[in-house]
């Protein structure tokens, strides 16, 4: 940044929020560690785990360069705001994948695997039936490794649950969190792909297609058309 011609005050200010922020996600993977061992875990600290650990980092990029664009104050809040909001909703995306993608046979194993409370199990530990709710917890809170059969089971509980769906439904609601931020900083948004992401990683085994594939999503007030190629996205619309 010196040889940028940077003045030191900005330069101070930007290595105090990459330090503030890296402390921050420190802490946040601390929680998330520490967690792994609690048969249940509140969907107020998952938040504030994803919060810390993924929302930091992603806040801490948007704040330095608002920062380093020599903004007004406001519009470095509402960037820091973008930055936390999208970094949330990513999280949970990323937590979509991690279940909803048992059965494609994933490069990495699923979460289910690695018995991490994500968004969509604690969702079903809530609110599953108490059948569903028993089996999840033992499955969950028994020593060894997760069997294909009990992973596959997992998954199709936690979609027939709606835990899947509600997890889905909280990205979209930091998605728009995120556009309103970028709207007090003076940008309209034009494009966000979280959703349609979370979706081809659900749906396209390991992550690659060597043909194109058209996905749809139909919602309640609207429908989604994504084209998913090679290893990513080609085109998303909704109607």
């Amino acid at each position: 940044l010196k040889l940028k011609k940077v003045d030191d005050s900005t330069i101070t200010r930007v290595m105090e929020t990459i330090a503030r922020h890296g402390t921050t996600a420190c802490a946040g993977q601390h929680y998330d560690l520490a967690w792994e061992s609690k048969p249940f875990i509140h969907e107020a600290q998952y938040f504030k785990m994803t919060r810390m650990k993924s929302a930091s980092l992603v806040e801490c990029a948007c704040c330095v360069g608002a920062v380093l664009a020599n903004v007004d104050e406001k519009t470095v809040s509402s960037f820091s705001l973008f930055g936390r909001n999208l970094g949330i909703a990513a999280q949970i995306a990323n937590d979509v994948s991690g279940v909803a993608s048992v059965g494609a046979e994933p490069l990495r194993k699923s979460d289910i695997i690695r018995r991490k409370k994500t968004l969509p199990v604690i969702f079903a530990l809530t609110h599953a039936g108490p059948q569903d709710r028993s089996w999840l917890s033992n499955v969950y809170s028994t020593n060894g490794p997760v069997d294909p059969n009990a992973e596959r089971g997992v998954a199709e509980l936690l979609r027939r649950s709606g835990a899947i769906y509600y997890s889905m439904v909280q990205a979209e609601l930091y998605k728009h969190k995120a556009v309103q931020a970028l709207k007090k900083a003076g940008l309209s948004p034009q494009v966000f792909e979280i959703e349609s992401l979370a979706v081809a990683r659900a749906l396209v085994k390991n992550g690659i297609s060597p043909f194109p594939l058209l996905l749809i999503d139909f919602g309640a007030t609207r429908t989604s058309f994504i084209i998913f190629s090679g290893y990513s996205l080609r085109f998303t619309s909704s109607i």
